[in-house]
């Protein structure tokens, strides 16, 4: 399996978690970011050179997030927040990925949401996908 495909089926994986929604920020696997998370069907998308705007029309089934990029995994964490009503959110590398939220009465304590072999995994399993 090629690199483009592992990342197109992890975009097909994130996508269909019942968390998942665009954010401002993050970005598409076809180059776009995201400017306007309100309204899926007019968001305004800048194209990875800094000089070129366009409008997209339409965020469909065929647009993935870029798991690679560092806004894209931002808005997947604060997507990760909301969906389990917990405090901060943070990805640690031990002997595998680990996701951890810190439990907002309790101080220091955390708990462990999701673990995967790859950062990516990790943050899909803890946003609510079954992989």
């Amino acid at each position: 399996m090629s690199d483009e495909t592992k990342e197109r089926d992890l975009g097909r994986r994130v996508t269909a978690c019942k968390g998942w929604r665009w954010v401002p920020g993050m970005l598409t696997e076809a180059g776009y970011r995201i400017l306007d998370g309100q309204r899926t069907s007019e968001m305004v998308l800048k194209t990875r050179g800094y000089e070129s705007w366009e409008e997209h029309g339409i965020i469909d089934e065929f647009d993935f997030p870029d798991l690679s990029d560092p806004c894209t995994v931002g808005g997947m964490v604060h997507l990760i927040q909301e969906r389990h009503d917990r405090g901060p959110v943070y990805v640690v590398l031990g002997s595998c990925w680990e996701v951890h939220a810190q439990l907002p009465r309790n101080g220091r304590k955390t708990t462990l949401l999701a673990l995967g072999s790859t950062k990516e995994l990790a943050l899909i399993k803890a946003l609510g996908a079954s992989i």
